[in-house]
């Protein structure tokens, strides 16, 4: 197997992907087309900056099902009470 040098300031700005799998990827398309720095950090930040939107899709998501779970939730409530105390006032 052939030995893969990265320079030590490429090698830092792969450092900052966390998940094993993506490293590896990064790095072996980064010796295999030869990308600069600058080109790493580029493509870090569009890959973190998917990531984010993603993340933010899917709280947003879960934010809005959150808001119309308790609204569904008070309405549903509110009724139960408004029948209830209209079955009171017809017993009185």
């Amino acid at each position: 197997m052939p030995k893969r040098v990265v320079e030590y300031t490429k090698a830092r700005a792969l450092a900052q992907i966390q998940k094993l799998d993506e490293h590896v990827e990064f790095l072996e398309q980064g010796i295999a087309n030869n990308w600069s720095l600058s080109e790493i950090r580029q493509r870090i930040s569009e890959k973190k900056a998917a990531a984010s939107t993603e993340n933010t899709e899917s709280n947003n998501y879960k934010e809005r099902f959150t808001a119309a779970a308790t609204k569904l939730k008070n309405r549903a409530f509110g009724a139960i009470l408004w029948l209830g105390q209209g079955s009171n006032a017809s017993t009185d």
